[in-house]
């Protein structure tokens, strides 16, 4: 049984990633939102969850994938702690520890597949 619930999750984190990336290709500049997809994981365990999206979401280059990443862990992550939250900043910021360490381990696993599937689907123009 955890094995099926374990799969069940690895399959919404992929496919929301999917969604997100694909919508990606569509956008003014898809090699942007592949370049920040690469960095926020790294910039989250070397400043910690809440200072990196702040950050990722006052750029203009990596707002849309703070809003994806607000759309995974507000409402479209089934398991989600922040169903409802009008702002992801303030519920983190606001959270216990233990709701912190989930969101963080959590985008790091969305952000797993968001980061393959990028570079898998977004072509690179220039080397990042």
């Amino acid at each position: 049984m955890a094995t099926d619930r374990a799969y069940l999750m690895v399959q919404h984190r992929a496919g929301h990633a999917l969604k997100v990336v694909d919508r990606a290709l569509t956008s003014k500049d898809p090699v942007a939102y592949r370049r920040h997809a690469r960095h926020l994981g790294p910039a989250i365990l070397m400043n910690g969850l809440g200072q990196a999206l702040a950050t990722a979401a006052a750029n203009k280059d990596s707002r849309q994938l703070y809003e994806d990443l607000r759309e995974w862990l507000g409402d479209a992550c089934p398991w989600t702690h922040y169903r409802g939250a009008q702002d992801l900043i303030t519920a983190i910021a606001q959270g216990d520890r233990s709701t912190y360490m989930w969101a963080t381990e959590e985008s790091l696993a969305w952000l797993e597949w968001v980061k393959k599937l990028a570079v898998a689907r977004i072509a690179e123009e220039d080397r990042d």
